[in-house]
């Protein structure tokens, strides 16, 4: 079967960078997260799963979300998929699409289907990445630390993006606030939500159900063939770059602190680095 890579803005999208920090739960290679388009919409849980498998893509995880915010909140410096650094202004505009309260509707489908493994036990049907990098899929037992109880009142949003546990999930002593919580449930699955009266962070969503709304955050491994594939997803004939000096290379290379960057610039034109 071969995978299709669809025709990508990498503007649209933010790096996480690498991490590998032998907590199996987070670890990850580069990420390219697409927050400023919902794609995907009108499709089962099911169905979504399975046309982001096709084009190379797959659906953000509670951890990864988390960690998303988390960057776009921070003093950290974030780069777009093209490697260029985004100003504050622009952090916040991608911020502001996924939490802010405001119309419209933006419901963000995440990879977690719970199930019950034996007694009062959870497992969560999820993604990992192994040891080489490779997305796998995994059936994991749900961290005993997660808030099990509908919370209608709200939780603190910032404590849970700050202290997740290895879910990724708010845990039992999270603070309240005013972001709307859904205790897992058998069979159902995870996702975020906000428009202009509340934020939602629901773990009981119908893998059934579909909406207008409601869709993903495109993810992808940025490795070597990736980059190759979005290149030359169109015959374009581009004007020769000016070549980016190489203490200026190794210096933009430094800052991002991956590997990420290295492959775009061995690989030559056709992504900007400006």
């Amino acid at each position: 079967m071969t995978n299709l890579i669809q025709e990508v803005n990498l503007e649209n999208y933010i790096i996480l960078p690498e991490i590998t920090s032998g907590n199996y739960w987070d670890n990850h290679p580069t990420l390219g997260i697409e927050i400023m388009e919902l794609s995907h919409r009108d499709k089962k849980h099911p169905q979504t799963k399975e046309a982001l498998k096709q084009e190379r893509s797959f659906m953000l995880n509670p951890n990864e979300l988390v960690e998303a915010i988390g960057l776009l909140k921070s003093e950290e410096v974030v780069y777009n998929g093209k490697g260029n650094r985004i100003s504050n202004e622009l952090k916040k505009r991608f911020l502001d699409e996924l939490i802010a309260l405001k119309n419209p509707w933006r419901g963000t489908r995440l990879d977690h289907q719970y199930s019950i493994i034996t007694g009062h036990l959870y497992g969560v049907s999820t993604h990992q990445f192994d040891s080489s990098g490779k997305l796998i899929e995994v059936l994991i037992g749900l961290d005993e630390n997660t808030l099990m109880e509908d919370r209608i009142s709200g939780i603190d949003f910032d404590d849970w993006i700050k202290n997740p546990n290895q879910s990724g999930l708010p845990r039992k002593n999270v603070k309240e606030g005013r972001l709307y919580y859904w205790k897992p449930r058998e069979g159902k699955v995870a996702g975020f939500g906000a428009d202009a009266f509340r934020a939602d962070l629901v773990c009981d969503g119908n893998p059934l159900g579909s909406g207008a709304d409601l869709g993903v955050r495109r993810a992808k491994i940025l490795d070597r063939e990736t980059i190759y594939q979005i290149k030359h997803q169109k015959e374009i004939k581009s004007e020769e770059k000016p070549k980016i000096s190489e203490e200026e290379k190794k210096e933009r290379i430094r800052k991002i602190g991956g590997s990420y960057l290295q492959d775009i610039f061995e690989m030559g034109r056709g992504i900007d680095l400006d």
